[in-house]
């Protein structure tokens, strides 16, 4: 999928789980600026905790996290003028 246009809106995730993480890669393909907001210190829910190292391996998940560097955080007041949200 190629990324579209850059767009001033911004989509707050709530929650970093696969469904998270899925949609605002979507949302951040389609151009929007995405915050993921994660209750734990890293990203991933089930993902990172529930299946084991060798079945998946942590820096695969880590991946995802640099795609989001610096747009997560756990503090929504930061970022009031959210054009629409996500919970996963």
């Amino acid at each position: 999928m190629k990324k579209g246009a850059e767009n001033k809106d911004r989509i707050a995730v709530i929650g970093g789980g696969p469904a998270g993480i899925t949609i605002a890669l979507l949302m951040q393909r389609r151009g929007y600026k995405v915050t993921i907001f994660e209750s734990r210190n890293r990203i991933g829910g089930v993902l990172r905790y529930g299946i084991p190292e060798y079945r998946l391996p942590k820096y695969i998940i880590d991946l995802f996290g640099k795609a989001f560097a610096g747009s997560w955080g756990k503090d929504s007041s930061q970022h009031p003028d959210w054009t629409g949200a996500f919970s996963g």
